[in-house]
């Protein structure tokens, strides 16, 4: 469950989005996931807003 990502800054959209595909795909927690990738959840709650309403 361990990833080597580095807390940085601003990520692309592309980034995000492959996060976010990630994420489903292995199943893990929001918690978990945000931890794992260095972000708050509220970060998490705000990249997964726009592509929720497509």
């Amino acid at each position: 469950m361990e990833r080597n990502i580095i807390s940085r800054g601003r990520r692309s959209h592309e980034e995000i989005t492959l996060l976010l595909e990630q994420k489903v795909q292995e199943g893990i927690s929001t918690k978990d996931f945000c931890k794992m990738n260095g972000v708050t959840t509220s970060t998490f709650y705000n990249w997964r807003a726009p592509m929720k309403a497509v």
